[in-house]
């Protein structure tokens, strides 16, 4: 009966650790915090070094509407950084981030992103221009869509930067990138911003507990 016991809580605990690790998980979440400025960087290396001088850094979404405009399963959108609205046609956004798939357990076919924006970007990975467009306003959450892929996506530390535009009224941005990570070797993937399934932490520490069980009752038998 121990034993049996024993069995269940290690499968159990074993689940909870490893389900936390599975396909398609997110590498940079919605809402996370990128460094940005409203001055216009340049030919400087903004999208593939350090973080220039002077940058601020905030949490997405950014935009200048409360309620109502960006329209998603989890809700409306209200922004967490203010992003004001500018008349201009050119950029007066510029955001960076980094993500760094340390292990060669990511597979580095399947990194995705998914992008909403009013108006306009300009997207660079690690300084290689991946991806552009400008439409006449927000559609939906991820409008744009697309992946990454090596030589440009590297297994290492990559650097996320967008050039956002916005010709007056309201303005919005925030970004997703997701990807699969291999856990058959036991390896756990730490990326910046990874967000477990839900309940595997739950999981995990129920696991735990059977086992601490387990030991409390073996060493007062």
């Amino acid at each position: 009966m121990k034993k049996t016991f024993l069995a269940i809580a290690w499968a159990v605990g074993v689940a909870g650790a490893f389900s936390a690790q599975a396909d398609n998980v997110s590498i940079v979440s919605p809402g996370s915090t990128w460094e940005y400025t409203f001055t216009d960087p340049g030919a400087s290396a903004w999208n593939t070094g350090a973080t220039p001088s002077g940058w601020l850094s905030g949490p997405a979404p950014f935009g200048n509407n409360t309620g109502g405009y960006w329209t998603d399963p989890a809700g409306n959108f209200d922004y967490a950084t203010y992003w004001p609205a500018d008349t201009n046609s050119d950029n007066d956004l510029w955001v960076r981030t980094t993500f760094d798939l340390y292990q060669t357990e990511w597979d580095l076919n399947s990194i995705t992103w998914g992008l909403g924006v009013d108006n306009g970007y300009t997207l660079y990975l690690n300084g290689t221009l991946i991806s552009s467009a400008s439409a006449g306003g927000y559609t939906s959450q991820w409008e744009y869509t697309g992946s990454f892929t090596t030589p440009t996506l590297v297994q290492g530390v990559n650097v996320l930067a967008i050039a956002l535009q916005d010709m007056g009224g309201l303005t919005a941005f925030d970004m997703e990138v997701r990807g699969n990570f291999d856990t058959s070797g036991g390896a756990t993937p730490n990326p910046s911003g990874i967000v477990p399934l839900p309940g595997a932490a739950a999981m995990g520490f129920l696991g735990m507990g059977c086992l601490g069980l387990v030991r409390r009752r073996k060493q007062t038998a």
